[in-house]
């Protein structure tokens, strides 16, 4: 790289920079260096060690809005019984390489949130150079049995699917390799999951004010999301973020 003015030299003190990305052309086993060498024309050459970042990286993050609900009783033309709250989840590739798949499962650790709310809408948003052509989702119902989707039906599911949100129970959504493309470095999705206070105990006819009194801490319903991250064979441990 040579930098040259148009006119005159370069003035002492000043200096110029270049941003050079790259990745690498083979494969290099996790820790190993290699040296760079910069050679300057005054003779004061600079070197540099390159490390090979192979760690899988990732990051989780969930919350509730608002996190607090307030059920009222049934009165005039207004049903409070049953108040809206708004589950967000988000993931994103944090490793220096592009991968095969980001994943959350939602719930996870033992956890029933949807046992008691039900699920109204669900919508994702992708960032991060990730393709609508990587996402998938995959419903877990109140019978057992499970819905799979992809592409816009994964991040944007419409009524004429006709999913039964009422008897969801929990879900997975990932983005996966795709039509040849791995899901990129800094690829990330966000979950939108709206939410209504349901009236009973999802399967029972016990009302939801008396089961959700049962619960310890009372009136708390436990809530926690997994996610992995993977590429080829190795798939990163879970994290979990949780919120009630």
């Amino acid at each position: 790289v040579t930098y040259q003015r148009s006119q005159g030299t370069f003035p002492k003190g000043p200096g110029v920079t270049a941003n050079i990305e790259f990745e690498l052309t083979q494969a290099m086993a996790g820790g190993a260096s290699f040296n760079n060498v910069l050679g300057i024309n005054n003779g004061n050459d600079s070197s540099a060690n390159v490390v090979a970042d192979k760690e899988l990286k990732h990051t989780v993050s969930k919350s509730w809005s608002p996190s607090t609900i307030v059920q009222k009783p049934r009165r005039d033309s207004t049903d409070k019984t049953n108040p809206a709250s708004t589950l967000k989840i988000g993931a994103q590739n944090k490793s220096a390489y592009a991968v095969d798949s980001l994943k959350v499962s939602e719930p996870a650790n033992g956890t029933k949130p949807f046992e008691y709310v039900e699920i109204t809408k669900f919508s994702a948003s992708l960032g991060g150079g990730a393709s609508q052509a990587s996402a998938r989702l995959t419903l877990a119902m109140a019978d057992g049995s499970t819905r799979s989707f992809a592409g816009i039906d994964a991040t944007t599911p419409k009524p004429e699917l006709g999913i039964d949100w009422a008897n969801v129970v929990g879900f997975d959504f990932s983005l996966v390799t795709a039509d040849g493309a791995m899901v990129p470095r800094d690829g990330k999705f966000d979950l939108t999951v709206d939410t209504k206070l349901r009236s009973t105990l999802l399967g029972s006819t016990a009302p939801i004010d008396e089961e959700l009194a049962k619960l310890k801490p009372a009136y708390v319903v436990p809530n926690t999301v997994s996610s992995t991250v993977a590429r080829g064979q190795e798939t990163s441990p879970p994290k979990t973020d949780q919120a009630a």
